[in-house]
């Protein structure tokens, strides 16, 4: 599981919680880079991979690797994701009923 915590304390929190609500996981990796961990997602280096709050830039590069390597991503309202997409939930195929963890979850606002 890949994430990323942003600078927002209270966002950072939400993103915890929703972390152990899939727990257990083996292992949880805080990127620092949503480009980064959008990528990984991408090439199956993570089976998922979640973001609470982005801007388009650090979110462009990722849909279309997502999208092109074949993966599923969604924005944090598990709608079709965009540029404008605060948010998002990213990883391959066989997760993808996961992408639900976009509905309804303490990570949102």
């Amino acid at each position: 599981l890949g994430v990323d915590l942003g600078y927002d304390d209270a966002r950072a929190a939400r993103m915890l919680e929703l972390v152990a609500e899939v727990w257990p996981v083996q292992s949880v990796r805080v990127m620092g880079s949503a480009a980064l961990g959008l990528a990984y997602a991408a090439c199956g280096r993570y089976d998922l991979f979640l973001h609470h709050f982005l801007y388009p830039w650090d979110v462009a590069a990722g849909i279309v690797l997502v999208r092109e390597g074949g993966g599923a991503i969604v924005d944090r309202d598990g709608g079709a994701v965009s540029i404008a997409s605060e948010g998002v939930v990213a990883g391959a195929p066989a997760v993808e009923e996961l992408l639900s963890l976009a509905r309804g979850r303490p990570w949102r606002e």
